[in-house]
């Protein structure tokens, strides 16, 4: 309907310009008209572009079942004579005559019949519950539910709208009078409280007691404040209780002061036994300090600094000692965490140069003077003659760098980036998945690598070597590194040699042109149905790109095979994923227990069934039509979201009168 209102041709379907007189009927009569109930009426002017333009929708635009209802045949109907009483045509009465004159030729002569046996003498008859007499045979029609009836459903529509309203309005109403209504409840709980005249009266003589015990408290305080107003009773009384505040003070300062006097004088004893500990400590204390700054490991200078600034931070001797012995811990855990590396490194360098290590692995002073004769020798012979040969050698590899590496990594990097773009094209072209999820491809330039990346498109955008007016700027050091490291390690590992490297890739998940995760995301709290999907998109991208698929060229072999696909897929993840993978050029052939046999056969030309009795194995084709492929995706709600709405529309109908 929608590509005839494209051309300009307004066709209608005839349910809606029709309706049966008696509903009783209506259930029959559109059981037998099937899908002419849904015809569209085109006017005459119009009738032979619209079955040219019927006529040309062919591949994705095919259009199958839709029948088209000629005004001009129509008309030629009407000018019979009207249609007999009794008949099923004579049910029919609408507002457009070439409608009505389509459908009653649809039904033609029908009788409406009621018995068996007016059904069995009628030559052709229909009863209310179905049951068709035609051509000297018996048949039993499929009556339709209330909810598919399409004759007059607009109209039905419309009362169902005013009823909607109505029933607001109602709503409404019955909103305003609640809050009455508690009012009236709380007034009827107060009066019924008067109703039991024994608990009134107990009530009253309380509040009685109650105000006589608050009179006597009155007439109590208005006295006292009578005495009060005496100047000479007042003055005095002051005086009193000023001395007796300040008997109260000196008694309490004289308890503290004998109290404080004892603990100054256990204090200045254990101060003096102090002090005589001290000086005993004193020499044995300038004795150890002499033997530790003998040590060779001390340095004085240092240790003056340190007292320096533990001195400036920390003014107790406490939190001085306590700060050493952390620092000491420290030290302690550091030489620890690093004593192992260190080691590994120094046996490593052993071997490598045969060298005979003759102590443990945690005397680290020997090994400090081995290191110190070793570097003592490389620099005052071996290493001073290969540094110029090293610098040259560098200065040999940036140009080589330049001049050819780096143009190397710029076409991968450009190919890269296309054939990231034409996977999200494809991807988006594609039908969403479960949860109106769509997936994207995506790639950043890991941190490490970002200065390098960006020389690399510096050098390809200006050439090989710097001009005039352009340079490439120096070359990172990130480049000498990666140089240093392939040198060392003797492996093909290095991002020079394996572009990839230099990114970080991921699967972003999207709604609505939103990111709402990604996939090493959903792999580390998803179940395991929401990993599939994604994982199926990555796969048919790498087998794509193994094949050499691309816009340009997506012929040639292309086959995948996939087992158990039907586990942990619905419906519509299963048309995604079989979609996307088709339209990167890719043949499936998917292999899935029969349990998965309603999920996939959709989307399936073909499958293949395998039977299996002990040792015979029985194999059948099975080859699912176009037709076949449409009825098993008609009841799918993401397809056909009318179904959701009407079936929407049942439940809250069922509901309103529930």
């Amino acid at each position: 309907m929608s590509y005839l209102r494209d051309a300009g041709i307004d066709a209608r379907p005839v349910c809606d310009l029709v309706r049966v007189t008696d509903t009783a009927w209506q259930p029959a009569i559109e059981a037998y008209l099937r899908s002419n109930v849904e015809a569209l009426l085109v006017p005459g002017k119009d009738e032979e572009r619209a079955v040219k333009l019927y006529r040309s929708l062919s591949g994705g635009r095919s259009v199958y079942g839709v029948k088209l209802a000629l005004s001009s045949q129509a008309r030629n109907t009407r000018a019979v004579e009207a249609p007999a009483a009794g008949s099923m045509a004579a049910l029919l009465d609408g507002v457009n005559e070439d409608a009505l004159a389509f459908l009653r030729r649809q039904l033609g002569e029908l009788r409406c019949v009621e018995t068996e046996a007016e059904l069995v003498r009628s030559r052709q008859g229909l009863t209310r519950d179905g049951l068709l007499a035609r051509g000297g045979g018996i048949e039993r029609l499929r009556l339709p539910a209330a909810s598919d009836l399409r004759i007059g459903a607009s109209d039905n529509r419309a009362r169902l709208r005013v009823l909607h309203e109505e029933i607001e309005q109602a709503e409404r109403v019955v909103r305003e009078l609640e809050p009455r209504l508690r009012r009236a409840d709380d007034s009827q709980r107060g009066l019924a409280r008067l109703a039991d005249a024994d608990a009134v009266a107990q009530a009253l003589h309380e509040r009685v007691l109650e105000h006589r015990q608050v009179a006597e408290r009155y007439r109590s305080a208005q006295e006292n404040r009578r005495a009060s107003l005496d100047p000479d009773l007042l003055r005095l009384s002051e005086q009193a209780r000023e001395l007796k505040q300040h008997l109260g003070d000196c008694e309490r300062r004289a308890d503290a002061l004998v109290g404080q006097e004892a603990v100054a004088a256990a204090d200045l004893e254990r101060s003096r036994g102090l002090l005589d500990g001290l000086r005993q400590q004193e020499a044995l204390v300038a004795r150890r300090a002499v033997d530790a700054f003998a040590d060779p490991d001390v340095d004085p200078n240092r240790v003056e600094r340190q007292r320096e600034e533990l001195d400036g931070k920390y003014p107790s001797l406490e939190e001085r000692a306590r700060r050493c012995e952390e620092r000491a811990k420290e030290s302690d855990a550091q030489l620890a965490r690093l004593l192992p590396d260190a080691w590994s490194g120094l046996a490593q360098y052993a071997r490598d140069h045969g060298l005979e290590l003759d102590f443990d692995a945690n005397a680290w002073r020997p090994a400090r003077g081995l290191l110190q004769r070793e570097l003592a020798q490389l620099r005052d012979t071996e290493l001073v003659r290969y540094e110029e040969d090293a610098r040259q050698a560098y200065a040999t590899a940036v140009d080589t760098f330049r001049t050819g590496v780096a143009s190397t990594l710029y076409d991968n990097f450009s190919r890269l980036k296309a054939q990231i773009a034409t996977l999200n094209r494809t991807l988006r072209a594609s039908p969403a998945f479960s949860n109106n999820e769509r997936y994207q491809f995506h790639y950043e330039v890991l941190p490490e690598f970002r200065d390098l990346h960006r020389f690399i498109q510096r050098a390809a955008d200006i050439g090989g070597e710097d001009t005039l007016f352009e340079s490439a700027g120096q070359v990172p050091e990130a480049f000498r590194v990666l140089v240093e490291d392939k040198a060392a390690a003797h492996v093909a590992n290095s991002p020079l040699d394996d572009y990839r490297r230099f990114f970080r890739f991921e699967v972003q998940i999207r709604q609505d042109d939103r990111v709402v995760g990604s996939l090493s995301e959903r792999m580390r709290s998803g179940s395991g149905g929401e990993h599939r999907a994604p994982l199926y998109v990555i796969a048919g991208a790498a087998l794509a790109a193994a094949y050499g698929k691309s816009e340009a060229q997506p012929g040639g072999l292309g086959l995948i095979l996939l087992d158990e696909f039907g586990d942990k897929i619905d419906a519509q993840n299963a048309r995604a994923i079989t979609g996307y993978l088709r339209s990167l050029g890719l043949q499936l052939v998917l292999a899935a227990p029969d349990t998965a046999q309603g999920t996939l056969s959709g989307v399936l030309d073909s499958y293949i069934e395998l039977f299996r009795d002990g040792d015979l194995l029985q194999a059948e084709r099975i080859e699912v039509t176009e037709a076949a492929r449409t009825l098993l995706l008609s009841d799918q709600f993401d397809l056909h979201p009318e179904l959701l709405a009407a079936e929407t529309e049942r439940i809250v109908r069922e509901q309103a009168t529930a």
